[in-house]
């Protein structure tokens, strides 16, 4: 899972606040490991969304307030890294807590299905969550070194 936001972008008295987030299943095999790093080619799939917040802005005072949202289906294409940074125990087999490293291309479909907080349809721009990215995760997993697998 992700999130990305961008601060308040506005003119005059208007404004907007995007945010875009995954929920992306993601698995891999090991193709180079030494005891503390691991790198993996993976896939996933799952779902990709942009949330705008609108608003006017006078002084502090928030008026105006909508919310839109577009969800759709995507894949992702990574190459990964994780840097072990800790380990349970002391043993070859153990739990881990591992800084990962990813980076790659996710496809996402077109749509311009756009809907507000209330459930209605807002037809608008068609747009799609397509792109390269890179990104820095903490996680915690079990690992079993040359038998390539790993849980994160």
């Amino acid at each position: 899972m992700s999130i990305m936001a961008h601060g308040p972008v506005g003119t005059g008295d208007n404004y907007a606040e995007p945010f875009a987030g995954t929920l992306i299943g993601r698995g891999g095999i090991v193709v180079f490991e030494t005891r503390n790093l691991l790198a993996y080619p993976s896939v996933g799939a799952g779902l990709s969304g942009i949330f705008v917040n609108t608003y006017k802005k006078k002084d502090a005072a928030k008026t105006e307030l909508h919310s839109i949202h577009l969800v759709t289906p995507s894949i992702d294409f990574g190459v990964n890294g994780d840097v072990i940074i800790y380990r349970f125990r002391n043993e070859p087999t153990t739990g881990i807590l591992p800084v990962g490293f990813r980076t790659g291309y996710r496809f996402s479909t077109r749509s311009d299905k756009w809907k507000r907080l209330s459930g209605s349809n807002l037809t608008k721009q068609l747009f799609a969550n397509s792109g390269w990215y890179f990104s820095i995760a903490l996680g915690i997993g079990y690992y079993s070194p040359g038998k390539n697998n790993v849980s994160l």
